[in-house]
């Protein structure tokens, strides 16, 4: 679906790698010349709902096809030095994870992911009667939790909240289990971790803000050129 949006780098690959002990879900590290390693955190069972997301966000389209077209486009294409590394806390994280969470519904276009799921990714899983309309209800409704965590950092990192608080507020108005309450505080109050939560969703909501309706053209600019978020902001 991918090759049909974009030409990707000859021989781009990705190694799968599974991990534990890590306050994030999946990390796409990338190794650079196409290449890239994405490690899954085993400290929580993955969701077969969140999989094809998973992957779309850490690589088709998302993180590992930025990665490999920046870097022939923007480091090797104009000797754009800065494109050799990538700074966690930049404006470039805001577009990046901008272009991984919208990274799904660019080649599962209308809910057509959730047709996926329910006919390839949950037989799979060993999981049987959930329709397609079920996902595209529950993804609907999920969309509206979407800064559930960011609203929590700031009620920690503002001591409005303790720690105990915090599970709280997120088990309550997240609708997670207690585990990923942990998982998410454990996120949010690592020293590395404490604010990146927002280049999430605003990354995304700048996207869906200047795409005017059709995303696709603006997100494969986005894959190959240098744009800011106030660019973003602006329309440009």
């Amino acid at each position: 679906r991918t090759r049909h949006l974009v030409e990707l780098v000859e021989h781009e690959a990705i190694e799968l790698r599974l991990t534990k002990d890590q306050p994030w879900g999946a990390y796409n590290w990338y190794l650079g010349k196409g290449r890239s390693l994405v490690e899954f955190n085993t400290d929580l069972p993955t969701s077969a709902l969140g999989l094809l997301n998973t992957m779309a966000h850490e690589g088709y389209p998302g993180h590992h096809t930025e990665h490999q077209l920046k870097e022939k486009h923007l480091l090797n294409g104009k000797g754009y030095a800065e494109f050799a590394s990538f700074l966690l806390h930049s404006p470039t994280a805001v577009i990046a994870e901008g272009i991984a969470t919208t990274a799904q519904e660019i080649i599962f276009p209308r809910d057509t992911a959730h047709e996926y799921i329910a006919l390839m990714v949950l037989p799979a899983a060993g999981i049987h009667g959930v329709t397609a309309e079920e996902l595209t209800r529950k993804s609907q409704a999920g969309k509206n939790l979407r800064t559930v965590s960011n609203n929590a950092a700031i009620l920690y990192h503002t001591g409005q909240l303790n720690e105990a608080q915090t599970l709280d507020y997120l088990q309550t108005y997240a609708l997670i289990s207690e585990r990923r309450a942990k998982q998410s505080f454990r996120f949010m109050s690592n020293p590395l971790f404490r604010s990146y939560g927002f280049t999430y969703t605003q990354g995304y909501e700048l996207i869906e803000k200047a795409s005017q309706g059709n995303k696709t053209p603006l997100f494969k600019r986005l894959l190959v050129e240098q744009i800011l978020p106030s660019q973003l902001a602006a329309g440009s």
